[in-house]
C-alpha cells in the first residue's frame, strides 16, 4: 500500500515533535525556549505556536503519539475460532512491551518533571490521551462484538489490567526505584495478568 503524500503543513509539524523531543530529553521542558525550538525545527515561531498552542501540549501530545503509533503497530486482532489464552497473551506482551520501552519512559519522566505542581492535571490529561485506542481495547471490543467474550466493561477491564502492569513495571521503572525487569520476569506478568483475567472475567461463563 502506498504511503499517503504529507502536506507542508503535516511536514512542518513533525519537525516540531521530532525536535522538541530532542531538546526536552536533553535540557527539559523549563530550559528549551519556543525560539530555539523553531530554530532547531527549521520553522517559525509562529508556525509552532499554529501546531501547539504550549510547550505543555506538546509534551503531551509527544507522550500520546508514541503510544498510540505503539498500539497501533501492534497487529493482533480477535480471532473467534482460535483460543482465547494465545491472542490474550499476545496483547498483554506487546502492551508490556510498550509501557517498558526506554522511549515512552523518558518522555513521560519529561511531563512528570513539567508538571510536578499539577500531577492531577497530568494524570487526567495522559490516561484520556493514551488508552483512548490500546490494543487490548481494541482486542476487548472485538471479542465482545463476536459473541465469544461476555459483555465486559471495557473500560473497567482495561483500567484493572492496565493497573497491573503499572503497578509492577511501569511506576518502578519510571521512578528508577529498581532496574527493568528482564524479559523472563516481563513475561511471567504476562501470563499473571492473562491468568486472573480468565478467573475473574471468564470463570464460570464458558
Amino acid at each position: 500500500m502506498q504511503t499517503p503524500k504529507r502536506n507542508r503543513s503535516e511536514i512542518k509539524r513533525e519537525a516540531i515533535m521530532l525536535a522538541a523531543k530532542e531538546l526536552f530529553q536533553t535540557q527539559g521542558v523549563q530550559g528549551t525556549s519556543m525560539d530555539e525550538l523553531a530554530r532547531v525545527a527549521e520553522v517559525s515561531k509562529r508556525t509552532v505556536y499554529n501546531h501547539f498552542a504550549s510547550k505543555e501540549a506538546l509534551v503531551l501530545e509527544l507522550v500520546a503519539e508514541l503510544w498510540q503509533s505503539a498500539n497501533a503497530d501492534i497487529k493482533v486482532r480477535f480471532v473467534k475460532d482460535q483460543p482465547l489464552h494465545p491472542q490474550l497473551l499476545e496483547v498483554l506482551n506487546a502492551e508490556i512491551a510498550i509501557m517498558t520501552n526506554p522511549d515512552y519512559l523518558e518522555l513521560v519522566r519529561v511531563a512528570i518533571g513539567h508538571f510536578m505542581f499539577h500531577p492531577g492535571a497530568l494524570k487526567c490529561e495522559l490516561e484520556s490521551r493514551v488508552t483512548h485506542e490500546s490494543a487490548l481495547r481494541r482486542w476487548l471490543s472485538e471479542g465482545i462484538k463476536s459473541g465469544v467474550l461476555p459483555k465486559l466493561d471495557v473500560n473497567e477491564v482495561e483500567a484493572t489490567l492496565h493497573g497491573m502492569i503499572k503497578g509492577v513495571c511501569f511506576w518502578p521503572s519510571l521512578m528508577q526505584l529498581c532496574e527493568p525487569l528482564p524479559k523472563g520476569e516481563l513475561e511471567r506478568l504476562g501470563a499473571d495478568i492473562a491468568a486472573f483475567f480468565e478467573f475473574k472475567y471468564l470463570s464460570g461463563r464458558r
